[in-house]
C-alpha cells in the first residue's frame, strides 16, 4: 500500500505497478525502517526505497528505461542501495565518501 501512495504523482510508476513485475523487501537499517521495491518488465525499470524516519516518509527513486537498466543494473543497484538514513535524521548517498566526512555528517 505504501508504494501505491508514493506512486500517486508518477503516472509511469502507477503503470509499472499495474503491469510490471514487483519485488519487495522490508528491513531495519541503522535503526530506520526501510522498504525496498523493484518494479520491472515494463517500459521503465524502477528501484524505490521508502524510509520511515521521525514520523515522516522519505522516498528515493532510481528510474531508467528497461533496456538501459539491464545494461547498467549493477551500477544502478549500487547507487540505489547506498542511500541510507540514520535515526538522527541525517542522510548519506555515496558509499565512496571518506570516513572523516561520514563522522562529521553523523555528529552534526
Amino acid at each position: 500500500q505504501t508504494i501505491r501512495s508514493v506512486a500517486g504523482a508518477q503516472p509511469d510508476l502507477q503503470d509499472a505497478l499495474a503491469f510490471g513485475e514487483l519485488s519487495y523487501d522490508k528491513k531495519m537499517i541503522n535503526g530506520v525502517e526501510v522498504q525496498d521495491f523493484e518494479i520491472g518488465e515494463t517500459n521503465n525499470h524502477f528501484l524505490v526505497r521508502i524510509l520511515f524516519l521521525e514520523g515522516r516518509l522519505f522516498s528515493f527513486f532510481v528510474t531508467a528505461p528497461e533496456k538501459s537498466f539491464q545494461a547498467d543494473a549493477d551500477n544502478l543497484r549500487r547507487i540505489f542501495f547506498s542511500f541510507e538514513a540514520y535515526d538522527n535524521g541525517k542522510f548519506l548517498l555515496d558509499d565512496q565518501v571518506d570516513s572523516e566526512r561520514v563522522k562529521k555528517v553523523i555528529k552534526a
